[in-house]
């Protein structure tokens, strides 16, 4: 919508260029009618500004009135929409600026969706013996409550056509990362859409697994890492993990559970490859249980590609991989990242495949 208002703005200029100052005042609309009584029709910038200049050439004694020295600026002007107007529609009506803006205002009241939110309580986290986790080969021996992403995808989160994402049987929960909030009305929990906990510490085991944490137990594991002689474990941060994955470069920030480890990765951030801890499969459930909508390299791609290509089946509900990724990222509240991003490109590539 600015191309065409720059070109209003630009002809009204050179329409009234060194003429009768009255000319340069406009008509006043009075009435609702004329404010108001034509409707949107979709039209072309090159088309609209058209009807712009024909109306500013009526008014002030057409083309021919046209002060020499402006005459140049009307063909500017015509020649910059041509370039950049052409392949672009808007809805336009004949109203005035501010008219045109109070009717999109109204369109865009009524195309909200007020969402009652119901009252929800804190969950409060469990303490649990913190130093069995730099004990465990695996995050199925911790003493605490232990649930499988795939698990808490189908348990947690509605619809159910999200748990059809083939979610990693890699990573798992803590019982304090998924239980964050009960509903006063639904002490289930059966739907955690709007109150997911934030992706960020991720707890890597011997056996080749990863342990989402809250930040409560993040904290507490900080401290023993620092003070373990063991070199088995690492502690690292989502968002570091995988950029180190994209560049291919040492892990950034990692918490290894060796007192000469803590020193190195003090000094040097780290000596150990995200290649060496994470695969693409495993960074890709990551990324997108996460909410992400960036995949930067043609592995992550084509692991994002498999965890979204589900088989139809006959009777059931039919998966779109485009509606159940945007339902992710919507429910992270990262809608506006979705639009021309990687992964609506790729998810749009795969209906083509179906």
């Amino acid at each position: 919508a600015g191309l065409p208002t720059w070109a209003n703005h630009g002809l009204f200029f050179a329409s009234t260029f060194d003429k009768n100052p009255q000319l340069s005042i406009t008509e006043e609309i009075l009435k609702l009618e004329d404010m108001y009584g034509k409707s949107f029709t979709e039209q072309t910038v090159v088309k609209t500004t058209c009807n712009t200049h024909a109306y500013h050439m009526n008014r002030t004694g057409g083309e021919d009135a046209l002060h020499n020295s402006v005459k140049g600026i009307v063909n500017s002007i015509h020649n910059r929409v041509n370039e950049y107007g052409s392949d672009f529609t808007f809805p336009a009506s004949g109203c005035d600026e501010e008219c045109e803006r109070e009717l999109e205002l109204e369109i865009e009241e009524e195309e909200e969706i007020e969402v009652e939110v119901p009252l929800m309580d804190p969950v409060q986290e469990n303490k649990w013996d913190f130093t069995k986790a730099l004990q465990c080969q695996s995050p199925r021996d911790l003493p605490t409550g232990i649930i499988a992403l795939p698990a808490f995808i189908e348990k947690f989160t509605k619809p159910a056509s999200l748990a059809k994402i083939k979610w990693s049987k890699e990573i798992y929960c803590t019982e304090n990362f998924a239980k964050t909030v009960v509903s006063q009305t639904d002490k289930s929990m059966s739907a955690l859409n709007r109150s997911l906990r934030v992706v960020n510490f991720v707890l890597r085991f011997p056996d080749g697994s990863f342990l989402l944490l809250s930040e409560f137990e993040a904290n507490a594991l900080v401290g023993l890492f620092w003070k373990s002689s063991r070199d088995s474990h690492y502690l690292v941060h989502s968002t570091f993990l995988r950029q180190s994955l994209d560049s291919m470069n040492e892990i950034l920030l990692q918490c290894t559970s060796s007192k000469r480890g803590a020193v190195l990765n003090n000094l040097f951030r780290g000596r150990r490859e995200a290649t060496d801890i994470i695969s693409d499969d495993e960074m890709a459930s990551l990324q997108l249980f996460a909410g992400e909508s960036t995949y930067a390299t043609e592995e992550r791609k084509y692991a994002l590609h498999s965890m979204l290509h589900v088989r139809q089946t006959k009777g059931g509900a039919r998966f779109c991989p485009r509606t159940e990724a945007e339902r992710i990222v919507e429910m992270r509240g990262l809608g506006k990242f979705y639009p021309y991003s990687e992964l609506e490109a790729l998810c749009e590539k795969m209906l083509c495949e179906l």
